[in-house]
C-alpha cells in the first residue's frame, strides 16, 4: 500500500528502521512539569500540547519526574487543594453524598482519601430529613438528585422518604424476589448433585 500511494506521489510518513525521522514534537517541558506536579494527567497534558499521553509520559521521565502510577486510584492522584477541601468538608460534618456532589468526587475517592489521612470515618447514621420542606421543593419542580444534594443524602433517600408506601411494598418485594432466587438456586443445587 505504501509503495502504491509513494508511486502516486503521495508522501509518506517516515517509518523506522528506514533512515527517517518523525520531527520531535516540541512540549513546554518546564511547563508541563509544573501541571503535572498540580495534578494534571499525562493524557489531559497530551491534549493541551497535541499528542499521545505515552509521549507526554516518556518525556516527563526523561526530565526526571517522579511519575504517578497510572492504574493507582484517582484519589491518590487529586491534587492537594481537592484533597484538603475533601477532608475540611468531612471534618465539619458534611455528609458523603453532600461532599461528593459539591466536589464532583466518587464514593472510592472520598473514601481512599480519608483512608490515606488517618481520619477515623463517621458511623453512618439517619439524616434527620424535613420532609415537609422536601415535598414543597418537589412540587416545585426539583428532581430527587437536587433534593438529595439539598438535604446532603442521596436521591433514593429522599425518594424513599416522600414516598414511605411505595418504599416499603418495594422493600417487601425485593425480600419475596431474593427468597424465590435463593429457593431456586438451592433446587438447582440439588438437581445438580443428584444428576
Amino acid at each position: 500500500m505504501r509503495k502504491a500511494l509513494e508511486a502516486q506521489g503521495v508522501a509518506s510518513r517516515a517509518m523506522p528502521g528506514d533512515g527517517g525521522q518523525e520531527p520531535r514534537i516540541e512540549i513546554d517541558i518546564a511547563e508541563a512539569v509544573r501541571l503535572y506536579n498540580e495534578g494534571w494527567t499525562a493524557a489531559q497534558l497530551g491534549v493541551r500540547y497535541g499528542c499521545s499521553r505515552s509521549l507526554v509520559w516518556l518525556r516527563l521521565r526523561e526530565a526526571g519526574v517522579k511519575m504517578r502510577d497510572m492504574t493507582a486510584p484517582r484519589a491518590s492522584r487529586i491534587t492537594s487543594e481537592k484533597r484538603a477541601a475533601i477532608l475540611a468538608a468531612y471534618a465539619a460534618g458534611h455528609t458523603w453524598h453532600r461532599i461528593c456532589a459539591d466536589l464532583h468526587t466518587t464514593d472510592d475517592t472520598l473514601s481512599l482519601v480519608l483512608r490515606e489521612s488517618g481520619m477515623e470515618k463517621r458511623l453512618p447514621g439517619r439524616i434527620a430529613l424535613d420532609v415537609e420542606r422536601l415535598r414543597e421543593l418537589r412540587v416545585q419542580g426539583l428532581s430527587y438528585g437536587d433534593l438529595g444534594v439539598e438535604a446532603g443524602c442521596s436521591a433514593t433517600t429522599v425518594w424513599r422518604a416522600l414516598n414511605p408506601d411505595k418504599a416499603q411494598a418495594t422493600i417487601e418485594r425485593r425480600k419475596r424476589e431474593r427468597a424465590r432466587r435463593e429457593r431456586e438456586a438451592a433446587a438447582a443445587g440439588a438437581a445438580a448433585s443428584e444428576g
